[in-house]
């Protein structure tokens, strides 16, 4: 790579990367397995057992004789009792091996109350005092909204006559020095990342970086140490998805969402960088 702007570095490098992923993991249409559970602490055996009990079930409804309905009877509660101590022992599990992780945790505490998500499905927003169901239209007024609230919020303060800089120490130098980095120093960054997390608008995320840093940490060094040399940070990094979470109140007014920024996640890399 031998590009003299941190950006056009980066931007070849994000070409080249997705040209290749879109390549060798290209996207398919899979159908839903309607088979699938989703209370994953019913096991192979107790899937079985179930349909064993509704084969006692048809038997009874077939022929509804006391000998037919004490049988069903019997299976179903002891099944029953089965399945509860399956579950209660699947969320024992769970909760103490994320007892030390808070995010985890409380997501495991929300789905055992049936705590609904923040996640609203709605399609139609406030937009200019009408109503609007054009996606385009509507994350137009998003981001409006979005970046006015901090003008909002500032023209909302009082005056004051400190000035700003008296906050900075005297002894504050008014320039700093960053070092290169190297393979040890971002691999060491790479391998504390946390797993799962969400991509950027990039597509990158946390596990395909961390699957495939041995093939991009060449690419990526130059990137970094041409971005501390040039003093320029890419264009690209500072972009940041937002995505607007529901708070309460009217779901259709813009107003009463709160945004949620992700940014990329080799941004995050060159954060951490000391």
């Amino acid at each position: 790579m031998s590009d003299n702007s941190a950006d056009s570095a980066y931007r070849s490098f994000l070409d080249i990367f997705r040209h290749c992923f879109d390549r060798c993991c290209p996207y398919y249409s899979v159908k839903n397995n309607l088979n699938r559970t989703k209370s994953p602490w019913l096991s192979i055996g107790v899937l079985k057992s179930i349909q064993r009990k509704n084969k006692f079930f048809k038997k009874f409804k077939i022929n509804p004789t006391p000998s037919n309905k004490n049988a069903y009877s019997w299976y179903r509660n002891v099944l029953t009792d089965i399945i509860r101590m399956a579950k209660k022992m699947y969320y024992y599990d769970i909760i103490d091996s994320n007892k030390n992780n808070s995010t985890k945790l409380w997501k495991i505490l929300n789905d055992i109350l049936n705590k609904k998500s923040m996640v609203h499905s709605n399609k139609l927003f406030m937009c200019e005092d009408c109503l609007s169901n054009d996606r385009f239209h509507i994350a137009n007024n998003f981001n409006n909204y979005f970046a006015s609230a901090a003008h909002s919020l500032a023209n909302n303060l009082p005056s004051v006559n400190v000035n700003p800089l008296s906050f900075i120490p005297q002894n504050a130098q008014a320039s700093f020095f960053m070092f290169s980095t190297c393979v040890e120093e971002l691999s060491a960054i790479v391998i504390k990342m946390k797993k799962g997390k969400s991509c950027g608008f990039d597509e990158i995320n946390c596990d395909l970086l961390k699957q495939n840093f041995h093939v991009i940490v060449t690419p990526l060094i130059h990137i970094i140490n041409l971005s501390f040399a040039s003093g320029i940070f890419p264009s690209e990094l500072k972009i940041a998805k937002s995505i607007p979470l529901f708070k309460s109140g009217d779901a259709q007014t813009l107003s009463n969402y709160r945004p949620i920024s992700i940014l990329p996640s080799i941004s995050k890399i060159v954060e951490r960088i000391e």
